[in-house]
């Protein structure tokens, strides 16, 4: 099981509402359509870097917390 996978099961067994991203552009796509009360991203994504997934969220307004 990945990581985000079993991240993502703790916390729903603790009953935080999860939503998940494989991917960069799908961290974005999700993060600015679900404000999300907090977002944990990985350093390595497939298509672009945690940190430029963070830049672009800052960018468009997303002001939730993040943890990388």
């Amino acid at each position: 099981m990945p990581v985000r996978m079993l991240i993502a099961e703790v916390c729903r067994l603790q009953g935080h509402d999860v939503v998940e991203a494989g991917t960069g552009a799908q961290a974005i796509e999700l993060a600015t359509s679900a404000h999300p009360d907090l977002c944990l991203i990985d350093w390595v994504l497939p298509d672009i870097s945690g940190t430029d997934v963070i830049r672009e969220l800052r960018r468009q307004g997303v002001a939730s917390p993040m943890i990388m």
